[in-house]
């Protein structure tokens, strides 16, 4: 159905109602190529200089305190503006170099910190942890937190300032969700007995939804099973398929084993 013709129905319904589409993919029309200058050809490092040519404006209209205004300089166009090549280009899970290099500042100032430095050598990874986020958490100039951390490193959930640290020293790399996942399922199963299972794929399918859904968590702890009927990430076929002794121990498996938190994103 059209948009456009929806939102007409409804408003003609006396209804009222917020629609949100959720985009993973975008694109971005650089008529400039803006981009491709930042990625290779823009010195990140050099020292920007204020312009050195200006003049009194005089063309501006006086306002008394003889401000000096920056020299104007431009050029008007009057032909006709046409696009003469197209070209589209996929960006990469890595994006674009200044977000990369977010990061990098962050891990030379820390590998450059010698308390930091020595706390870790030693061993000290708690004492360490907590010292760094009090130096450097969201602290001028450069304004480090998590958030844009994890982002910078094209991490799709929440990471602790121990994790950071400990990919930055020990080179212990940082799991996105899907891998923390199918570690906390392999955990899972090596601890339980499995053996009788007889469908294991519906069982990670359930372990997975639990644990990154807290809708579907909340109806499977309230047992309010009606509600899975029209649930889109984990519905009553899908829950139906996970044999019954693992309906109650699986979830209670998860609430006592595993760090819920490790997969907000």
């Amino acid at each position: 159905m059209d948009y456009e013709k929806f939102l007409n129905e409804v408003t003609t319904l006396g209804e009222t109602e917020t629609i949100s589409i959720d985009k993973a993919h975008f694109k971005l029309f650089d008529f400039f190529a803006t981009c491709e200058y930042f990625e290779e050809k823009y010195e990140y490092d050099q020292v920007l200089k204020l312009p050195a040519n200006i003049d009194t404006g005089d063309d501006l209209p006086i306002t008394g305190d003889n401000t000096l205004k920056p020299k104007r300089e431009g050029y008007e166009y009057k032909e006709h503006d046409k696009i003469l090549t197209w070209s589209e280009l996929q960006i990469e899970y890595t994006e674009m170099k200044v977000d990369r290099m977010f990061f990098q500042q962050f891990e030379e100032k820390v590998k450059t910190d010698d308390e930091i430095k020595q706390l870790m050598e030693s061993s000290d990874v708690e004492i360490a942890t907590a010292r760094a986020k009090e130096k450097y958490d969201n602290k001028p100039e450069e304004y480090f937190d998590l958030e844009k951390l994890r982002k910078s490193l094209k991490i799709d959930r929440k990471i602790g300032w121990r994790e950071l640290l400990e990919f930055i020293y020990f080179g212990n790399p940082i799991k996105g969700k899907d891998d923390l996942l199918n570690d906390e399922f392999e955990k899972f199963i090596s601890t339980n007995n499995v053996s009788n299972i007889s469908d294991s794929q519906a069982l990670r399918y359930f372990f997975y939804a639990y644990i990154t859904d807290p809708g579907v968590r909340a109806i499977i702890d309230q047992q309010d099973f009606t509600e899975l009927y029209h649930n889109p990430t984990f519905n009553v076929h899908d829950f139906n398929r996970v044999d019954d002794d693992m309906k109650n121990l699986l979830p209670y498996y998860v609430k006592t084993y595993v760090l819920l938190n490790n997969f907000v994103v």
